[in-house]
């Protein structure tokens, strides 16, 4: 949620302090204007919320694709031992 920036405040208060009243007005909207350039990019919670779904979901795919795995090496692992047991211990 953006922070309110009270530009006429800070104008007045700087026109108070010694700036001129030009002087007090331009330094405020350039500093508006960089508040208003870096609050642009900033993520908000509905942009958090979407990414999150997002990687939730690419997660479920890769835990798939790891479970896959992990059976396929079984497999593997089971007939290497197989093989080995055949060899070495058949008479």
């Amino acid at each position: 949620m953006p922070v309110a920036f009270d530009t006429l405040k800070l104008s007045e208060e700087l026109a108070a302090s010694g700036f001129s009243e030009e002087q007090a007005r331009g330094l405020s909207r350039a500093l508006r204007e960089v508040e208003d350039a870096a609050l642009k990019d900033l993520a908000t919670k509905e942009d958090i919320g979407l990414i999150r779904s997002e990687m939730k979901f690419e997660f479920s795919d890769v835990r798939a694709d790891i479970k896959l795995v992990k059976w396929m090496l079984g497999v593997l692992l089971a007939g290497v031992v197989s093989l080995v047991m055949k060899t070495f211990f058949t008479p």
